[in-house]
């Protein structure tokens, strides 16, 4: 999961959040940072931090402070870490590291609306009703006769252009500039 875009950030994002979050309130409770840290990533309930974190932990023990095994893990982004080394060198870790739980989890916020975003966009493109000038294969694209032929429209003559931007007759946004909106390239604009 870590690995996939958007999602990867999510999780990694929840993770990062949970451990600081822990990390930080055992500190400030005065709980040894290497006892604080196990607590913290049995917390976060993620196998592939606990992998990564494993050594880190044995650095922690050994007195290497927490800022660097951190940093050495490439699991936790730069400002983490730099937040982790502000608090180490001025002896305000526990403030330091609420400080980058409230930011990562203001991040992870914004990535899941993020998701949401574009997981309605997705749902909307799947499942939208078609404007009624288009031309389409559906129930009552154009009015025929009982049992008559279905006419042949050119999509042309009813202004249906692959280029232009779907919107319905709601007004809803048109699909590129949906996506255009959650930085994903449209058909030819990579």
């Amino acid at each position: 999961l870590l690995s996939l875009p958007i999602v990867g950030d999510i999780v990694r994002y929840s993770v990062i959040e949970r451990i600081c979050r822990v990390l930080g309130a055992m500190s400030k409770a005065g709980v040894p940072i290497p006892e604080g840290m196990r607590a913290a990533v049995v917390s976060a309930k993620n196998t592939v931090f606990e992998e990564k974190l494993q050594p880190a932990q044995e650095h922690i023990l050994e007195g290497d402070g927490l800022a660097e095994p951190i940093a050495a893990t490439g699991m936790f982004p730069r400002a983490a870490v730099q937040m982790m080394r502000v608090g180490e060198e001025t002896g305000t870790l526990d403030i330091q590291l609420e400080n980058a739980a409230e930011y990562y989890g203001q991040e992870l916020e914004y990535k899941l609306k993020r998701l949401t975003s574009l997981a309605h966009f997705v749902a909307e493109l799947h499942d939208r009703e078609p404007a009624r000038d288009q031309a389409y294969a559906g129930r009552d694209a154009f009015a025929r006769e009982p049992g008559g032929p279905s006419p042949h429209v050119d999509p042309q003559d009813v202004g249906n252009r692959a280029e232009r931007a779907m919107a319905d007759e709601r007004g809803h946004p048109g699909a590129l500039r949906v996506a255009r909106a959650l930085g994903l390239a449209a058909s030819g604009e990579a």
